[in-house]
């Protein structure tokens, strides 16, 4: 944990009382969390939004480990898919399980724009 001076952002010792430089007694804390502390766990997940007297408005998919029919992405995908019914707009992205790079990301804006081609 960093402590800083809330008023000219220097950076403070935990005793220093008032800032040496503009005399401040406020404190501003950063907290940056290490690594080793937390867990990111991905699983499937499905989901949906509903409203009384509309349904469903929105729902998405995460599918986390799907299978890829590219040779090239051995370790799989991972799938976003959602769906806003409201707006009548859907969307997906789709990255590489080992890079995080975006393999395929597509909505229906694109799609209409290949149809106009």
């Amino acid at each position: 944990m960093s402590v800083f001076c809330k008023n000219c952002r220097k950076e403070l010792t935990e005793d220093e009382k008032p800032c040496s430089v503009c005399g401040c007694s406020g404190r501003a804390y950063k907290i940056e969390p290490e690594p080793a502390h937390f867990k990111v766990t991905i699983g499937y997940m499905k989901w949906k939004h509903k409203r009384p007297g509309l349904g469903t408005i929105m729902e998405g998919i995460n599918r986390p480990f799907k299978r890829s029919g590219d040779p090239k992405l051995v370790e799989g995908v991972n799938e976003i898919y959602w769906i806003d019914r409201i707006k009548k707009t859907w969307n997906q992205i789709v990255r590489d399980l080992k890079t995080g790079e975006i393999v395929h990301s597509e909505n229906n804006k694109s799609l209409e724009e290949k149809n106009k081609k």
